[in-house]
């Protein structure tokens, strides 16, 4: 299991010094990096992994996931793990262009197209300027190793028909094993409260 942790960047490197360091050492290792580039920036940072279970992070700056990383932006999982609040997350993936993980939230969540009218700021496009800078990090990852690999939406996409565009087509991306009767979306069951508001026995 693979989880990010945000952070603000002028703290990152101390972050990952304190996590070699006792007593997380003992906790926790410098995993493998990955050796194929990810849809993001992912691959570019240190993976820590769990020394006795299958779970590991990644340490993110906030500014490669575009997001501000002041407290007022995030809250707290029932096992107090800090994240984006869901409108902070899904501002960060239109500003970003990120319509993949756009859709996952959408279908997630089953949010309204109301919802994203009266909470986001859907006016204008995507920031091409931060696509391009992103790229840029990229190219220059270990001295080039993943040329031309540039996942990010460096073409202007107005945020507004992002949120219509997937927020108006949950239901066309149920298949056959999604009846309607069962779900809302791909991934929402009908008359289930929202994951995050339930202690898992897992997470």
């Amino acid at each position: 299991m693979l989880y990010s942790q945000y952070m603000c960047s002028h703290i990152l490197r101390s972050s990952q010094t304190l996590l070699q360091s006792e007593p997380h050492c003992a906790s926790y290792h410098l995993a493998e990096p990955w050796d194929t580039p990810s849809s993001s920036l992912l691959h570019t940072w240190h993976r820590f992994k769990h020394n006795e279970t299958d779970f590991c992070f990644v340490i993110v700056p906030d500014r490669d996931v575009h997001i501000v990383c002041e407290p007022p932006n995030f809250t707290r999982s029932l096992r107090g793990l800090p994240y984006p609040r869901l409108d902070v997350f899904i501002q960060s993936c239109l500003d970003s262009g990120d319509e993949l993980q756009l859709c996952d939230v959408i279908d997630g969540t089953d949010l309204p197209e109301e919802w994203g009218e009266k909470n986001l700021e859907l006016d204008g496009t995507n920031d091409v300027e931060w696509a391009n800078e992103a790229t840029r990090r990229s190219d220059e990852y270990k001295g080039g190793k993943y040329p031309n690999w540039s996942p990010f939406a460096c073409n202007r996409r107005s945020r507004r028909a992002m949120w219509q565009s997937y927020v108006r087509t949950k239901r066309d991306r149920m298949d056959w094993t999604k009846p309607s009767h069962v779900f809302t979306t791909q991934y929402h069951i009908i008359d289930t409260p929202d994951s995050w508001t339930v202690l898992s026995d897992d997470y």
